[in-house]
């Protein structure tokens, strides 16, 4: 080990690992045997800024990797549950090598190296301070503070800074804290404070959002099914509803610089299918005016917010859930203005306080974090990273103070029973079981194989997604693909159970892949146009897949003998599977929701279940025991059955800590395999400038 070159060796091999992973070895390596505690970790290697346990989380990570270490049966790094970690492998002390310095040295706790890996992106808080004053004047790297907002035991969402920096207004859920759940408004002005309750309310309130001016509030209210933008003036706190939403999916919304519109995004509708556009509502009338017309295709524009001087609304155009760049438009619409070029997922935006930048949360470093895009086209600068997952960036106008979500998880793929008749009032808890499980990663969107022996799943456990198989106990996990750099739908088993089908979305195309049991990719599809949702044929001959063409999403067939392609809808398909015998097609269509059902030569749709939402691509699967698909009651998400010749579905399974879409059906038809949170807490923090 070579702490000064950040390097570990054996004989002629080496790797190069960030120096604050080398710290937490070293740390480790000075009290061999002994637990050393998370604080103590933090404070030795982090001692002079605010990260989260994340960071530190993922620095452990890395040594597993570079040691290839097992975190379930560890021979090198063992996890204490609640305390911290041990060095447990044997240490020797070797040579240092010569160096013209006479800074005492370490012992260096360098047993043998498994693997050599490249860490993809730097981990810990690095810092851009965000002030009023030009870009070319920026204070890069200056002195910042970070500070935790809020630190209830529940989730506190939604953050939104005042104009003048001195308060935050966000949601936090009371008692229950899953997605949908009741949540209320609230107000605090400082780290450590008691926060205020704004808005008490049967219904639930959610995405707060200041006037300009900071006089005024306007927030969305859920109440029995309807979606309303609200606006309250904090001098009086008499709400009002100004309008129904036009978007419930993305209902969030800014305020014009005078106070008279508020800016949201609206689903247009079913016919002509445009995707979402952005448009202003009247805060006096609630009359809606459009502002954009995205291409037909394409998921739309969302998630708005307006310019510090009022001229210019910043928004996500998103092709897909997956894949989406920030956009700006004068404020009375007009052209757009292509800001970013990732073709990433993202997770929020704001203005920086100077209006010549966008702040805005992204995996395009693999994890989410927190960039900032000149509006000059510039190259954008991390701002903030160091957590599982950083959203919702808020920013004040007055002193550029930055608050945003900073969510830990720990996802992992449980069973649930199917059963005849569900009793959702009973505690099902004790039903469910952990199958495939690792500490502070995600894995999700798992498949059977044909033979039922293993299961095939996406996991962050090397650092980014990837896909990965094991047995199904959980045993031999294996990693198949190492795209580095990718966003998948879930995967898919051939026939015979020699091949693996996926779509993956590689620098923002979504393109389909072939992975064989030795981890051989072979790409399917590589035009302009993205293909999703494949699913093999009946006879493994054959990929079913939807494709935007014209416009316009249809489903495909395409042969795997020539390559050649078959489009099988005209009036409109996104996600396709077989019947069990073949003799079917059972397929969702974007602009309409259902499962629907023709023959597998093309022909007539018929509506087979209705109430499926097309978009969920991973949510519903056919068995021969018939159709399985998500859905909800008032406190629970659910599995239903139908018949594979449709009516009415009931409830037979229970999906407890829901976290992710995709499940899988057991080859015996009796249990659901599904992601489920295991830990999942957010806390808003706040990043501020120093003098």
């Amino acid at each position: 080990m070579h702490p000064s070159l950040n390097r570990l060796a054996r004989g002629g091999e080496e790797v190069r690992v960030e120096p604050k992973v080398m710290q937490v070895l070293e740390v480790l390596a000075e009290s061999p045997g002994q637990v050393v505690t998370r604080e103590s970790l933090l404070a030795h290697v982090w001692p002079d800024v605010f990260v989260s346990e994340d960071v530190l989380h993922r620095a452990i990570r890395e040594l597993r990797r570079v040691f290839g270490d097992d975190s379930n049966n560890p021979p090198y790094i063992e996890t204490t549950r609640k305390r911290g970690y041990r060095l447990i492998a044997p240490i020797r002390t070797a040579a240092a090598p010569v160096e013209t310095t006479n800074a005492q040295r370490r012992p260096n706790p360098w047993g043998k190296i498994a693997a050599s890996i490249t860490l993809a992106a730097a981990l810990g808080a690095v810092v851009y301070a965000l002030t009023s004053r030009p870009v070319a004047d920026d204070r890069a790297g200056a002195a910042v503070r970070f500070a935790a907002l809020t630190s209830s035991p529940l989730n506190e969402t939604d953050p939104a800074i005042s104009p003048d920096g001195t308060r935050l207004a966000f949601a936090m859920a009371q008692g229950d804290t899953r997605e949908g759940a009741h949540a209320d408004i609230f107000i605090t002005e400082a780290a450590g404070r008691t926060p205020e309750p704004l808005v008490t309310h049967p219904a639930g309130d959610r995405y707060p959002a200041w006037s300009h001016d900071g006089s005024m509030l306007a927030f969305i209210r859920f109440d029995a099914g309807a979606c309303s933008v609200m606006v309250m003036p904090l001098h009086d706190r008499r709400e009002r509803r100004v309008a129904a939403c036009g978007n419930p999916e993305e209902p969030r919304v800014s305020w014009s610089r005078d106070g008279a519109w508020l800016v949201e995004s609206s689903a247009p509708g079913l016919d002509p299918v445009r995707g979402w556009q952005i448009a202003r509502i009247s805060t006096a009338t609630g009359v809606r005016e459009e502002l954009t017309l995205p291409n037909p295709g394409m998921l739309g524009d969302y998630g708005p917010a307006v310019s510090p001087d009022g001229s210019r609304i910043a928004f996500m155009r998103g092709i897909n859930g997956a894949t989406a760049d920030v956009f700006t438009i004068p404020f009375n619409g007009g052209t757009p203005t292509r800001i970013t070029w990732d073709n990433q997922d993202l997770v929020g935006l704001d203005w920086s306080a100077d209006g010549r930048s966008i702040v805005y949360a992204t995996d395009r470093a693999g994890g989410y974090t927190i960039w900032r895009a000149a509006l000059d086209g510039s190259e954008p600068q991390l701002v903030v990273g160091g957590a599982a997952k950083l959203k919702h960036p808020s920013v004040a106008r007055a002193n550029g103070r930055l608050t945003y979500e900073s969510w830990s998880y720990e996802i992992n793929l449980w069973e649930t029973p199917i059963v005849e008749r569900l009793d959702l009032e009973a505690d099902l808890s004790p039903t469910l079981r952990p199958v495939i499980q690792t500490s502070d990663q995600w894995n999700h969107s798992p498949d059977c194989s044909p033979d039922g022996n293993r299961v095939a799943f996406i996991s962050t456990r090397s650092g980014g997604s990837e896909l990965w198989i094991a047995d199904r106990n959980g045993a031999n996990a294996r990693q198949l693909t190492t795209f580095g750099r990718a966003y998948f739908r879930p995967p898919h088993w051939s026939p015979d159970g020699a091949t693996i089908l996926i779509s993956a979305s590689v620098n923002g195309q979504f393109d389909l892949y072939s992975v064989d049991l030795a981890g051989t990719l072979t790409r399917l599809t590589q035009d302009e146009a993205d293909e999703i949702a494949p699913a093999w044929s009946h006879d493994g001959h054959a990929v079913l897949f939807g494709a935007r063409r014209s416009g316009t999403w249809q489903l495909m067939r395409l042969s795997i003998a020539d390559g050649s392609r078959t489009q099988l809808t005209t009036g409109g398909g996104y996600a396709a599977q077989p019947s069990p015998d073949g003799r079917q097609i059972f397929f969702t269509r974007l602009e309409r929701q259902g499962v629907w059902s023709m023959p597998a030569a093309g022909g007539e749709a018929q509506l087979i279940v209705p109430n499926v939402r097309a978009a969920e691509t991973a949510n519903w699967r056919v068995t021969p025991r018939g159709i399985f698909f998500v859905g909800a009651t008032a406190n629970h998400v659910v599995v239903r059955q139908a018949a594979l010749s449709g009516g009415v579905a009931a409830d037979v399974a229970w999906l407890g800590n829901y976290s992710w879409p995709g499940f899988a059906i057991s080859r015996d038809g009796t249990r659901v395999l599904y992601a489920h949170w295991d830990r999942r807490d957010s806390n808003i923090m706040s990043m501020e400038p120093q003098p």
